[in-house]
């Protein structure tokens, strides 16, 4: 078993997270190689990984670092790992929405884990084709979800701190993600987004997006979630769509999204497909677990049962 640690997660926390863990885990008997990220993994590195015997790659640190790790190992050519390996992972990060729901879960210190390799079984990922700012073509991967519209802006905003926003990170994660969805609540201005889906009697229609969210895990920032019936492995996206509302039914829509609540309130739209694709008349942000690209073009597919997820 391989560790692939991110120190920099949750704002420079993880390294002394993964401190207060460590021996637990190799308290039960587990074999563990420690590697520390401080650069992009390379499929060099996945093969190395094989010759000394590993079977599983544990990500240990945010939903940023799994997401990494996953784009590693995948071969954008085939749509499977590069080598015949399982994933893991040790929640270290801010939100950890890749474990979510975290109840039953296994935790240790309050920290959530998946390193039960004999338990893992294959589950899907998204994946998008996206055309930058810059006209280039480029292929991720996610496993928890991928939006557009406020929740994209809250992420990059969240990513890109102003000196307040600096200053909450480092004293605590839950008001800084608070400050960033109130910035980008400020910020935001609904966005004319062409949707496309496969299998849908609407070939394609325009909405002014609030927010659209292509889910594999409806699970995201922190507290949030949906009430729509995806699974990892069920082959489909639920496809959640908040459109032509102002900052107060946005801040309506939060409230709800709180409590968990999203089928049947002002604004909102779903649909379930396997492919999608999205465009837009300037570049926009597009996040994917966590991370945020400007795109005009994103052509969404799932990639059924195509990694094995560790329990």
């Amino acid at each position: 078993m391989i560790v692939l640690l991110n120190p920099r997660a949750n704002h420079g926390r993880a390294a002394k997270r993964w401190c207060r863990l460590q021996h637990r885990v190799e308290a039960e008997g587990r074999s563990l190689e420690v590697i520390s990220l401080n650069g992009r993994l390379t499929p060099d590195d996945f093969s190395r990984f094989r010759r000394r015997g590993h079977e599983v790659v544990i990500a240990a640190g945010g939903d940023g670092t799994v997401n990494g790790v996953i784009n590693a190992l995948i071969d954008p050519q085939t749509d499977r790992p590069r080598q015949p390996l399982a994933l893991g992972a040790i929640g270290l990060g801010s939100s950890n929405d890749f474990h979510k729901p975290i109840a039953g879960r296994r935790c240790v210190q309050g920290l959530p884990l998946r390193i039960d390799v004999d338990g893992a079984r294959p589950v899907d990922l998204g994946k998008v084709s996206l055309r930058d700012a810059e006209g280039r073509t480029r292929i991720r991967y996610f496993a928890i979800n991928a939006s557009f519209g406020v929740t994209a802006l809250g992420n990059y905003v969240f990513n890109h701190p102003n000196r307040a926003l600096a200053w909450a990170k480092g004293r605590s994660v839950s008001a800084a993600i608070a400050l960033a969805i109130a910035e980008a609540l400020v910020r935001f201005r609904p966005l004319p987004l062409t949707i496309s889906l496969s299998g849908s009697t609407q070939s394609q229609t325009t909405y002014e997006v609030v927010n659209l969210g292509i889910l594999k895990n409806v699970h995201f920032t922190g507290c949030l979630r949906y009430d729509t019936p995806v699974t990892p492995d069920d082959g489909q996206f639920d496809v959640n769509l908040y459109e032509g509302l102002g900052v107060r039914g946005m801040l309506g829509a939060l409230c709800h999204l709180c409590r968990g609540r999203f089928l049947g309130t002002r604004g909102s739209h779903h649909w379930r497909t396997d492919r999608l694709e999205v465009r837009a008349p300037f570049p926009v942000p597009l996040e994917t677990d966590g991370e945020v690209y400007l795109v005009s073009e994103a052509r969404f597919e799932v990639v059924p049962s195509c990694l094995r997820l560790c329990a």
